[in-house]
């Protein structure tokens, strides 16, 4: 996937060069011009989507309360119920706090990535199951316990993705993706490339 990605990024800046030349005749950067930080920026931002990392996971929890007195439990109160789901942790880099410099005495070009985070943790649609229910009547399943146990679910999945190297292998890809995009600069302007992680 991360291939895939990176050739998208390679396609997108060889059409950039290209229509780039064919429409003004000149070369990307003169001889007498100074590469932009605000233009590498902006080219950064428009392909950010491709330096996302994904995390699958599919859940099956038990969940069960009962009431209590004074930490003892009370017959006839206890609840269960389990839940069975699928979803997908997205993970990446702020490429908005993304740090550029370029020195054209040295010709070099110096990115600085913050540290990649999980952007977002959704349940697919449809895979959402609660089975084996045993409601009480003085102690109902309520939409509160369902949305507490999600919660808990997706908190569980974070910390697994995390454990399974998720958020070293987003960063990873986006340096990935960036060196893609960058290479244009290296190859049409000379410079040399510099990432640096967080």
């Amino acid at each position: 996937k991360t291939v895939y990605k990176i050739i998208i990024v390679i396609l997108l800046v060889v059409v950039a060069v290209l229509g780039f030349k064919l429409y003004t005749n000149e070369p990307l950067l003169g001889n007498k011009q100074s590469l932009s930080v605000d233009t590498i920026k902006s080219g950064l931002a428009d392909i950010a989507q491709l330096a996302t990392e994904e995390y699958l996971y599919t859940s099956v929890e038990t969940f069960q309360d009962q009431k209590t007195f004074k930490d003892f439990n009370i017959p006839l109160t206890k609840k269960s119920f389990i839940i069975k789901c699928s979803g997908v942790i997205k993970a990446g880099v702020d490429f908005g706090n993304i740090k550029v410099d370029v020195d054209e005495e040295s010709k070099t070009i110096s990115v600085s990535i913050p540290g990649a985070k999980i952007i977002s943790n959704e349940i697919n649609n449809g895979s959402y199951e609660m089975l084996d229910e045993h409601n009480n009547l003085f102690n109902p399943i309520t939409p509160v316990d369902a949305n507490a146990a999600e919660q808990t679910i997706k908190e569980k999945a974070e910390t697994d993705a995390i454990s399974a190297g998720l958020l070293t292998k987003a960063e990873d890809n986006a340096k990935k993706v960036i060196a893609a995009f960058m290479n244009q600069y290296v190859v049409v302007g000379g410079y040399n490339l510099q990432i640096n992680g967080n």
